[in-house]
């Protein structure tokens, strides 16, 4: 997890990729509300990396559905 926060602002760095946000004179956890950072078991991910995560976590089986209806004899 990568988050500087000085005199003259914060930044947050998503642990997956190289995005990052960085706005002055507002604390981390307002920054992470601002843009959309989650930070989850001490990680922090972009909104984008975060949907990848958690779609990863719900997707179902990757076999392409079969047609085995009347129509495909």
């Amino acid at each position: 997890m990568t988050m500087l926060q000085s005199a003259s602002g914060s930044r947050v760095d998503c642990d997956e990729c190289a995005h990052h946000a960085v706005v002055p004179s507002v604390r981390v956890d307002v920054l992470r509300r601002a843009t959309g950072y989650v930070s989850h078991n001490g990680r922090d991910f972009c909104p984008a990396c975060w949907y990848r995560h958690t779609a990863s976590r719900f997707r179902t089986s990757s076999d392409p559905p079969s047609d085995d209806g009347p129509a495909a004899a």
